[in-house]
């Protein structure tokens, strides 16, 4: 994260801290925090705001059909959090 000399804090960028993406054309473009980065299948990268991203793709179930890979990931570094803190 470079922090901005331009952006100002804001209602969706508190800290006012941003992230360059270089794009394949050789312009960059700027992610904030809680935007995902994505990288697609040519190697380059670019950005989706929470709600793009939640509009455009899909949770992925686990084998079982029981719960997403991200919710299956956000326990397990939850109970590394938990271990590390005794």
């Amino acid at each position: 994260m470079i922090e901005s000399p331009v952006l100002e804090p804001t209602v969706d960028n508190l800290s006012g801290a941003y992230l360059q993406i270089k794009l394949s054309d050789g312009y960059a473009t700027t992610a904030v925090v809680g935007d995902w980065i994505i990288k697609n299948a040519e190697g380059e990268f670019t950005y989706l705001k929470p709600l793009h991203f939640t509009r455009e793709y899909e949770p992925i179930l686990d084998s079982e059909g029981s719960e997403t890979i991200l919710e299956r990931v956000q326990k397990v570094l939850s109970r590394i959090l938990e271990r590390e803190r005794g």
